[in-house]
């Protein structure tokens, strides 16, 4: 990935976003966060895997400029 801000065009900073437990984006927020994925519109952003501690990472891009964070959640899972 390219490491400037779409929309400011400032240097990012690689990282990760990391969880507990699973991550998942949705139009709306739900009332009990831990059921999001019954949700039919939820896409999951990171999951835990196999782990047996459940901690969900993704691979993110934070522009400390414009205060954007870019995720990228075609991998699911990174491993510690």
């Amino acid at each position: 990935m390219n490491n400037k801000c779409p929309c400011c065009g400032a240097e990012m900073t690689p990282g990760v976003i990391q969880s507990r437990s699973s991550v998942y984006w949705s139009r709306e927020a739900d009332s009990v966060a831990a059921l999001s994925w019954l949700n039919k519109d939820a896409i999951t952003l990171a999951d835990s895997g196999s782990s047996a501690f459940g901690s969900a990472a993704a691979e993110a891009f934070n522009c400390p400029r414009c205060k954007k964070i870019i995720l990228d959640y075609s991998v699911r899972h990174l491993s510690p």
